[in-house]
């Protein structure tokens, strides 16, 4: 955030003129410094507005004031008149013009304070309309990723930080970007994963570029990645945190229907296993879990591990695009599987389970 010149130049309460530096009247101001040292340079860290009387500045010292302003990278030196020095010394106009620090003459009835405040107040109310944006579009990358999953969330945090934004599937290596071209930004995630980044952001002069990872179920899925032709704000580092969070929500949301389907089916299994419910009302339940000519075959497992071979099944049986139908007991373990399942298939199913949960396995 930042003030303009023309902007501080137009505040009618303040009275400034330009009288120098004109063509440095561009550059965006921080914050405000006064200050009378002729020397300043240790305690400025650039793109400040120095204001200062001149006072103990000799007229054939302006050259060399100003000059070590701008070494500093100031944005701007306001120069007070009718106290220390009744107007503006030559030297010094005439090198803010040389070296391209825009000058601005403070009038004697403007104090210091009234121009700090001014600029003061003017952050604070860009700060504000950040958070507010921010605010509005995290709303609607929210509503985005309810209707167009991630490309959705991609485009918007685009359009959000007028930035190319990009997140690569590292499972599919598929990449989602917008705008298209920012494709190729999946090249340089690809560098950094080499290099064994997690959260990294580089910096250059017009090129700032953060890469987010993306991890689900404690393991990193993708990365999403950013790049702007300036230096991201913090509001901004925010929406891509959200946008982050969004994405994981949407890779989790097959899991998630995984397991509330799982939980429907297993109950209508279990209504059939105690024939509660007949074979073809169950059927409309579980017909994605049976095999051919609707043929089934149960599996009863005794193991003091039952929630650990669970997950080993449902893992095997996810990873065959299938749904996990079971039922716990004391130490055991009913399993619906489809009528062609053989010993090999199970044992296929079960290869994954530790020796130890393997020795105590019943069938």
């Amino acid at each position: 955030m930042s003030v303009g010149i023309a902007w501080l130049l137009r505040q009618p309460g303040l009275g400034l003129t330009l009288r120098g530096g004109r063509t440095g009247k561009e550059r965006p101001i921080g914050f405000v410094q006064p200050t009378e040292l002729l020397d300043p340079r240790p305690w400025l860290s650039g793109g400040e507005l120095v204001l200062t009387t001149g006072l103990g500045l000799q007229p054939e010292e302006g050259g060399d004031y100003v000059r070590r302003l701008a070494e500093a990278g100031v944005a701007a030196l306001g120069f007070g008149t009718g106290l220390s020095h009744e107007r503006i010394p030559q030297s010094v106009l005439e090198a803010a013009d040389a070296v391209g620090l825009a000058l601005l003459e403070v009038p004697y009835t403007t104090p210091f304070a009234a121009v700090s405040r001014a600029v003061t107040a003017r952050l604070a109310e860009q700060q504000y309309e950040l958070v507010r944006r921010a605010a509005d579009t995290q709303v609607r990358i929210t509503r985005a990723a309810l209707r167009g999953g991630v490309a959705a969330i991609v485009r918007e945090l685009a359009v959000a930080t007028s930035a190319a934004v990009a997140y690569l599937d590292e499972r599919s290596g598929e990449v989602v970007a917008h705008p298209e071209a920012a494709a190729e930004l999946a090249e340089q995630i690809s560098e950094l994963r080499r290099d064994g980044a997690g959260s990294v952001t580089t910096s250059r002069p017009g090129r700032t570029l953060t890469v987010q990872p993306v991890t689900h179920a404690g393991l990193v899925s993708g990365h999403l990645a950013v790049q702007a032709d300036r230096p991201l704000e913090n509001v901004e580092l925010v929406l891509i945190g959200h946008a982050v969070s969004l994405v994981t929500l949407e890779l989790d949301k097959p899991r998630r229907l995984r397991a509330e389907r799982n939980a429907l089916g297993a109950k209508a299994f279990g209504l059939l296993v105690d024939d509660v419910l007949d074979s073809g009302d169950a059927l409309e339940y579980l017909a994605d879990a049976v095999g051919a000519r609707n043929r089934i075959r149960i599996l009863r497992l005794h193991t003091p591990a039952a929630a650990d071979v669970r997950r080993v099944l449902d893992t095997g049986l996810g990873a065959r695009q299938r749904p996990l139908y079971a039922r716990s007991g004391d130490e055991a373990l009913t399993v619906l599987l489809r009528g062609e399942d053989t010993l090999s298939d199970v044992a296929a199913l079960l290869a994954d389970l530790a020796p130890s949960q393997a020795r105590t396995l019943r069938a």
